[in-house]
């Protein structure tokens, strides 16, 4: 019989709380369905917008100030939809 599909593939069920406005928002626009994806993917965006904040704060104590333009392209990166 073997593992279920969602542990097979490397997937951990967890519970998150959001607020419920925020929980209506993303039913409205998403449906019942399309929240763990999305919540998924806005997880992976932030952790590496943090990833490259991390990176250019260690640019700057190492080799000097990142100039802003770096700064401020990070800021305008794309998210994913």
């Amino acid at each position: 019989m073997g593992l279920p599909r969602w542990i097979a593939n490397g997937v951990v069920k967890r519970s998150v709380s959001l607020d419920a406005d925020l929980d209506d928002e993303l039913t409205r626009r998403l449906g019942r369905g399309g929240k763990s994806r999305f919540l998924k993917t806005a997880a992976r965006d932030a952790l590496a917008r943090i990833s490259i904040v991390e990176l250019l704060t260690r640019f700057d104590q190492e080799d000097g100030p990142v100039p802003d333009a770096v700064h401020e392209q990070v800021a305008k990166l794309p998210r994913r939809k």
